[in-house]
C-alpha cells in the first residue's frame, strides 16, 4: 500500500532533488519515496533519529544514479556546515562515486559512527556528560584533547575529517568534537566510566 504521507511530504522539496531527466511516468511513486528519503536524511542531520533514519535508507540512495546522490551530498554538506558550525576550507567537489561515498563516510562518522574515537581522545577523563556540557568540557580540556587527536592513528579517520583538522583552527575542532559528544553523551559517558573500572 502507498504511503501518501510520504508522497506528500516528497511534494514539498525543491526541484533539484531529484533527477528528472532520467524519470520515465512509471517511475513517478518511486521517484516520490526517494525524494522523501533525500529529505528525511538532510532534514535529520545532527538529529537523534538520524542514524536509524540513515541506515534505513542508505542501501536505497546507493543505487541511484550518480547525479541524484550528487544532489543529495551537496545538500548534506550544506547541512554539515549548519549544524556543527563551521565552513570548509575548500570547496568540496564532487565528480565521482568515490567522491560521494566520502561524504557518506565523513557524515556517519560525525553522526554515530565515532564513539571508539571518542573515547580514545576521552581517555583519561572521567566525565558525566549528562550532568557536565560537552563543550564547557572541551574548551577546558582543548589542549589535552588536541593533543590526542594528534596522537590518534588516524587511518580509519575519513579524509574529509582529516583534512579540516589539518586547517582549520582548533577551537572549530573543539566545537565540532563536543557536538558529536554531546550526541552520544549518555553512551560516552558509560563507557568512560567502564574503562576506568577496567584500568583501560
Amino acid at each position: 500500500m502507498i504511503d501518501t504521507k510520504k508522497i506528500y511530504l516528497s511534494s514539498m522539496l525543491p526541484p533539484d532533488m531529484l533527477d528528472e531527466d532520467y524519470l520515465t511516468s512509471s517511475e513517478d511513486v518511486s521517484n516520490h519515496f526517494i525524494q522523501y528519503e533525500f529529505e528525511d536524511i538532510i532534514t535529520n542531520i545532527g538529529r537523534d533519529d538520524f542514524k536509524s533514519t540513515y541506515l534505513n535508507f542508505i542501501l536505497d540512495i546507493q543505487k541511484q544514479s550518480f547525479y541524484n546522490q550528487k544532489v543529495l551530498v551537496d545538500h548534506i554538506i550544506d547541512k554539515v556546515q549548519e549544524v556543527y558550525d563551521f565552513t570548509f576550507p575548500e570547496n568540496i567537489i564532487v565528480t565521482n562515486y568515490s567522491d560521494v561515498e566520502d561524504i557518506y563516510r565523513f557524515t556517519e562518522f560525525l553522526e554515530f559512527d565515532n564513539i571508539d574515537f571518542l573515547l580514545d581522545i576521552l581517555k583519561g577523563f572521567n566525565v558525566d556528560f549528562l550532568n557536565v556540557d560537552p563543550y564547557e568540557f572541551c574548551n577546558d580540556n582543548k589542549y589535552e584533547i588536541i593533543r590526542q587527536i594528534n596522537f590518534y592513528n588516524k587511518i580509519n579517520l575519513p579524509s574529509i575529517f582529516i583534512n579540516l583538522y589539518e586547517t582549520l583552527e582548533n577551537n572549530i575542532i573543539i566545537k565540532i568534537i563536543s557536538t558529536m559528544i554531546y550526541k552520544n553523551k549518555e553512551l560516552i559517558t558509560n563507557d568512560l566510566k567502564i574503562r576506568e573500572l577496567g584500568g583501560l
